[in-house]
């Protein structure tokens, strides 16, 4: 008896584990899921970046502002993030994704560009740039659902899973890729305590509002889907 119900067992779990190699490997062939990941790891690459590395060294440096205030600054990223994932989590339930993406991606590009670019900003209009960024940054809400409306209901998770793993993985190789050139352009460009001038920053973080750019050119390539119907 304990024979057959290991041969039993043995069977399912062989079956089991096909099973999900099968699920995976449609997942992993999806072109379309690709297209999307890669736009999710160019949307929010650049908010790894500058808000959870450089961000505050760049403030501190450009705005001349306390390490303290250049901190709470760059933090209003993360709050605007908060709300902004409940504003396009709602827009999300009216609006296509792939729209919400498009104006995610554009108004991060500018207001990213005035972050890095425009000088003489007053400490309030500065902190609200930020916040607002933090809001347009959300687009990721609406490229998470696409990912999951771009595969059948049973395959959705293993394509958010996949989704989610690429752009953290993404995001790392961005600040693996500025960390290089801060190293190497910045040497002898240190003004204090390893904070670097405002031009080095402005200089490599060119590659931000490029991955921004990225975002849109993709976004050309990709195809409006249907609604789901209600359960």
């Amino acid at each position: 008896k304990k024979t057959v119900h290991y041969e039993t067992y043995k069977a399912f779990s062989n079956q089991h584990t096909l099973k999900i190699s099968k699920s995976v490997k449609s997942v992993l062939s999806s072109k379309a899921l690709w297209l999307n990941c890669l736009f999710i790891g160019c949307l929010y690459g650049p908010t790894t970046v500058f808000a959870e590395m450089w961000g505050a060294s760049f403030t501190k440096s450009y705005r001349v502002l306390s390490d303290t205030e250049a901190a709470f600054t760059v933090s209003l990223i993360f709050f605007g993030m908060v709300f902004g994932c409940i504003f396009f989590g709602l827009l999300n339930s009216k609006l296509n994704a792939l729209s919400l993406m498009r104006i995610s991606a554009a108004a991060s590009l500018i207001l990213m560009a005035v972050i890095i670019y425009m000088p003489d900003l007053s400490p309030l209009t500065l902190k609200i740039t930020y916040f607002s960024y933090g809001i347009c940054n959300a687009g990721i809400i609406p490229s998470y659902h696409r990912s999951a409306l771009l595969m059948p209901r049973e395959l959705s998770g293993i394509a958010l899973g996949i989704t989610n793993m690429f752009s953290v993985l993404l995001g790392a190789v961005c600040i693996q890729l500025v960390g290089f050139l801060i190293n190497v352009l910045g040497v002898g460009n240190s003004v204090e305590n390893n904070i670097h001038s405002p031009l080095l920053y402005q200089k490599i973080f060119v590659l931000l509002l490029v991955s921004f750019a990225i975002c849109l050119i993709l976004s050309c390539f990709m195809k409006h889907l249907p609604k789901p119907k209600a359960a």
